[in-house]
């Protein structure tokens, strides 16, 4: 037995990957969505959604999306609730500007600019809703796993090499940093500019470039990081995330898919 306390002994490579699987077979995402699997099914109702001629398969699938979003995270839920109808509004009334005439008579909307026709109203909402619930399928599939689940999965199952992956995730975490300091920039341009349009360009200028000479300084020590953690040096790095493959990881892509061809066959 080992002298030392529990707590401050260190896990050996095989303890800690058991503790992270035992973490995941008791997270219920992990336990019924496989990312490789969930991934593979989600194009088959973006397809159907996008075949469908009328509206009453695309309203299908956006209230399902909706209901799986408000089960997995209702606080997401409620964000997609009121913003995804302004969506389909916006996207519909876009199309507008594409749509032909059409050849029988249709009274015109006069609430709306240009007097457009009700049939070409109608169909580019049907357009903007079609869109829009394609667009909106795979956001379930964002709250089911996590980015270091996809990654380690994708990585352990696919010949795909995890320099291209963890390089691809720094770099989104790092834009997503940038982002952050140039919302908080334009936030504190508007306070020093105390509502003068004139002089808030200038402000937001002098602000931005010493947020940009701070991506910068972090961008070199993260290189520093990795080197030191000798980044690319071995063949294949340790996959602590990944969700190993077992039956019940097939309930849900069957149902999807069973899913989006039933409604097609019944409302497409």
């Amino acid at each position: 037995m080992s002298s030392v306390p529990e707590k401050m002994r260190t896990l050996t490579e095989r303890e800690r990957t058991e503790a992270v699987r035992a973490y995941d077979r008791r997270t219920p995402r992990s336990r019924w969505a496989h990312p490789l699997l969930v991934s593979a099914a989600v194009p088959v109702p973006m397809v159907v959604t996008l075949m469908a001629r009328g509206p009453e398969l695309p309203a299908v699938v956006m209230a399902a999306t909706l209901i799986a979003i408000w089960v997995l995270n209702p606080r997401w839920g409620l964000a997609a609730t009121l913003s995804l109808p302004v969506l389909v509004v916006v996207v519909g009334l876009s199309f507008l500007f594409w749509l032909p005439d059409p050849a029988v008579y249709s009274p015109p909307v006069d609430w709306l600019p240009g007097d457009p026709p009700r049939e070409k109203v109608l169909q580019g909402l049907t357009g903007g809703l079609r869109t829009t619930a394609a667009g909106t399928v795979a956001a379930p599939l964002l709250l089911m796993v996590t980015w270091r689940e996809f990654t380690d999965t994708v990585l352990r199952y696919l010949p795909v090499s995890y320099r291209v992956v963890d390089i691809l995730g720094l770099g989104m975490r790092y834009l997503r940093i940038i982002g952050r300091d140039l919302v908080t920039v334009g936030r504190m341009s508007v306070l020093r500019a105390r509502g003068s349009r004139v002089a808030r360009p200038r402000v937001t200028v002098a602000a931005t470039v010493p947020v940009l000479a701070a991506s910068m300084r972090q961008g070199e020590q993260l290189a520093v990081a990795v080197d030191g953690r000798a980044f690319g040096a071995y063949r294949r790095r340790t996959l602590h995330h990944a969700i190993e493959l077992r039956p019940v990881h097939w309930v849900l892509p069957t149902v999807i898919v069973v899913a989006a061809v039933a409604g097609l066959l019944v409302l497409g």
